[in-house]
C-alpha cells in the first residue's frame, strides 16, 4: 500500500483523536528503522515511492496509538515490538 492509503487506514482506526498522523511522522518511522517499506520507482524512474506492507501498517498503528498518550517513539517501536513476541509464544 501507498503512503497515503496507510495514513489513510491509520487515521480512520483511530477516531476520537484530533490528531493524524501525517507524512513526516511516517517518514521519520522509515528514517529511524521502525518501518520497512519496500521502495519502487515510478514508471520514468525519477520518483522513488515506498511500498508498505500490512506488518508496516500494524507496527504504524500501534506506534501512534501510544504516541499520543505521549510515549516517544524508541519505547513505542519497543513496546510493539515486545507485543509481537508474546503473541508468537505458544501456549504450554
Amino acid at each position: 500500500m501507498k503512503i497515503g492509503e496507510l495514513l489513510d487506514v491509520i487515521n480512520s482506526a483511530i477516531d476520537g483523536s484530533d490528531q493524524k498522523i501525517d507524512r513526516h511522522t511516517v517518514n521519520y518511522y522509515v528514517q529511524q528503522g521502525f518501518l520497512r517499506p519496500r521502495m519502487t520507482r515510478s514508471k520514468r524512474g525519477f520518483v522513488r515511492r515506498y511500498e508498505f506492507s500490512e506488518e508496516d501498517l500494524r507496527i504504524a498503528e500501534s506506534m501512534w496509538r501510544q504516541r499520543l498518550q505521549g510515549v516517544v517513539p524508541r519505547i513505542a517501536y519497543e513496546k510493539v515490538l515486545a507485543e509481537k513476541d508474546q503473541v508468537r509464544l505458544p501456549l504450554t
